[in-house]
């Protein structure tokens, strides 16, 4: 519901990690989860922290699977604690560069091959924009349970500079003058 508003708004959004993130909180906190941006291992993204239950989040741009497996190795390497009460964790990517299939696909890809892994992976029922993996958390050994969810942000209007095509603008004009002939027939 997050991407959605955002998504909605994507004129708007001034498209930095930070103020993307920000925006997200504030949705977040005003459907009364205490997230912020919060020390957790390191500088982390996003917490929540939900009666002693820790879920962390790292967000990435779109700027490239090299870019977002950073993210996804500052997530289960450095701020998921592995433990009982925070084993689930999130990678948020904001799309701006391209689109959401076409970045999912791609990391998807590159996730798998750099893992070594095919089955590890499932769709995400509440959203095309989203899967999980798991993977163990190398404190605690316990199986990571992390949710890869995109947000719909590339905004690449083209009405300011769309023209139509010589074939367009002629078939149009035959087109009108097929019309107007026909109506003087009558």
């Amino acid at each position: 519901m997050a991407g959605r508003g955002l998504s909605r708004k994507r004129n708007y959004v001034n498209p930095s990690e930070d103020n993307l993130t920000t925006a997200l909180l504030a949705y977040l906190d005003g459907l009364g989860f205490s997230a912020d941006m919060k020390v957790v291992n390191g500088n982390c993204d996003i917490v929540v922290d939900e009666e002693g239950y820790l879920w962390v989040g790292e967000a990435k741009l779109d700027k490239g699977v090299s870019w977002i497996w950073k993210g996804y190795q500052q997530l289960t390497t450095r701020y998921a604690p592995g433990l009982a009460e925070g084993d689930r964790g999130g990678m948020i990517i904001y799309c701006v560069n391209e689109s959401v299939p076409v970045t999912m696909a791609g990391w998807k890809a590159a996730l798998a091959a750099q893992l070594k892994t095919v089955g590890d992976f499932e769709s995400w029922p509440m959203s095309n924009c989203a899967f999980r993996s798991y993977t163990a958390a190398p404190a605690t050994g316990r199986t990571l349970n992390v949710l890869h969810q995109a947000f719909a942000l590339l905004h690449d209007p083209k009405d300011a500079t769309a023209q139509l095509s010589k074939e367009a603008s002629d078939a149009a004009h035959k087109a009108k003058r097929a019309a107007k002939n026909a109506g003087q027939m009558r």
